[in-house]
């Protein structure tokens, strides 16, 4: 039971997966906020890592983590259902 901190990271991202703008939520529950992510615009999402957020809390490191790998795997799936609808 109890609080637990956490971390959310929001990229908006163009249609070749270049970050232009970045948001985070950091916090426990209903206490934690939006704020400004600045320092990833004009990046490919898919290459961001943990090293990129170095001196942050590890939740946020491995949130930031977790939106290049979910962009990958959606980018795969996505490249192999276009294939897919081609063959047909």
């Amino acid at each position: 039971g109890g609080f637990h901190a956490g971390a959310i990271v929001m990229f908006r991202i163009d249609e070749k997966g270049i970050i232009q703008e970045s948001r985070k939520i950091e916090g426990t529950t209903f206490l934690a906020r939006v704020k400004d992510f600045p320092g990833f615009e004009g990046r490919y999402v898919g290459d961001l890592s943990v090293n990129d957020v170095e001196k942050s809390h590890k939740n946020l490191r491995k949130a930031v983590e977790d939106a290049a790998l979910t962009y990958k795997k959606y980018m795969t799936g996505r490249s192999e259902e276009r294939r897919v609808g081609k063959e047909c």
